[in-house]
């Protein structure tokens, strides 16, 4: 079993969540790397972790803000079809 390392929990400020997800490659960079993002190349992902180029402001986003109301949703269908919970931990670092 590989373990991770707890960085950052889930109830810290939303700023320091931003800071920490900018040292690293999560999910939405990894698809953005691979060419399958739409709305950002792979290019601007690493200008923006480089400190190059300012991320996009997605704050006022609807598609951004359903993803987010939707997430509880999300992980109980996981459940559901899996059997395994989900648990909101915080960010981890392999």
């Amino acid at each position: 079993m590989h373990c991770c390392e707890l960085i950052l929990k889930a109830d810290a400020p939303r700023d320091e969540w931003e800071k920490t997800r900018m040292q690293g490659i999560g999910g939405s960079g990894a698809g953005t790397i691979l060419g399958l993002n739409k709305w950002k190349s792979p290019i601007t992902l690493w200008a923006e972790k480089t400190g190059r180029a300012e991320p996009e402001d997605l704050s006022g986003n609807e598609a951004v803000y359903w993803g987010t109301k939707q997430e509880p949703l999300v992980a109980e269908r996981f459940y559901e079809e899996t059997g395994k919970k989900v648990k909101r931990r915080g960010t981890l670092r392999s």
